[in-house]
């Protein structure tokens, strides 16, 4: 497994995302209309933060290869669902912690246990002992455009009855559906495996089951997809194009459109054949 010593590869894979139903992402803000102000720039254009989606796009991950990969998948869904992985388990963060701070304990030796011992999510979108190999950049407005907020209204519920609760009425604003924003996602030392699980939330995101927003979701709201017609994926994969990458100033390869979609689906069917033998 590639860890940080030494960049040996790096993908930019850029597109365009259109939301397939109205989106909230919450600011945390609100003025004297809505409660709840869609996250935005100093200069008001409507955003989405490439946290917030990279949060959704290991969330997708997860309650996928999770069914996948039981035993080695993914530690969040359940502390104890990953033999080895001490990110979503206390004791196990313990016994990792201990053993990096063991007396004369080699930067090597620690390497190697921590790429052996974490699940194939963590391995890929970080933990508290590995940092994540995708970084995804903030998504705004395709051609710099200001999408009008709506405001939408909302109530909360009642348990006992089932029904509105009464002076409860809220307000939050959303970007309607058919907005497009631009799509920028980078990764750095990433292996076959890797590429598979990451694969897992792309192929989700390009087939439109994909959805962001939190609570919102529930809602209705926060649907959207990747256009695969603007995919673009730009990457190195060895040392001859880091140097071509460096001293020319481009990309050394390249694939468009239905050639990052196959590209991503065939490392997928790669991990899911090896996980199956």
């Amino acid at each position: 497994m590639l860890t940080f010593e030494k960049l040996e590869n790096r993908y930019c894979l850029t597109g365009t995302l259109i939301l397939k139903q109205a989106m909230h992402i919450g600011s945390g803000d609100s003025d004297a209309e809505i409660d709840s102000l869609f996250v935005k720039t100093q200069d008001g254009r409507h955003y989405i933060p490439g946290s917030s989606f990279r949060g959704a796009l290991r969330s997708t991950v997860e309650r996928i290869i999770g069914v996948l990969i039981p035993n080695d998948g993914s530690c969040c869904l359940d502390p104890g669902s990953s033999l080895t992985c001490p990110s979503g388990n206390r004791n196990k963060q313990k016994q990792m912690n201990d053993y990096i701070a063991a007396p004369g304990r080699k930067e090597k030796d620690i390497c190697q246990k921590i790429t052996a011992e974490l699940c194939q999510t963590c391995k890929v979108f970080g933990s508290p002992f590995l940092s994540s190999r995708v970084r995804l950049a903030d998504l705004y407005p395709v051609n710099n455009s200001k999408p009008e907020g709506q405001k939408r209204f909302g109530v909360a519920i009642d348990r006992d009855t089932e029904t509105a609760a009464k002076g409860l009425l809220f307000t939050y604003q959303v970007v309607e559906q058919d907005e497009r924003f631009d799509f920028e996602l980078w990764a750095e030392n990433m292996t076959e495996e890797n590429w598979g699980v990451l694969g897992i939330g792309l192929l989700e995101l390009l087939s439109g089951h994909f959805w962001i927003g939190g609570k919102k979701n529930a809602s209705g709201l926060g649907q959207c997809q990747l256009l695969e017609d603007d995919l673009q994926l730009d990457y190195f994969k060895d040392s001859t194009g880091l140097k071509k990458y460096l001293t020319e100033q481009q990309w050394p390869e390249r694939k468009s459109a239905n050639q990052v979609k196959q590209f991503i689906t065939d490392k997928v069917k790669a991990l899911l054949s090896r996980t199956a033998a």
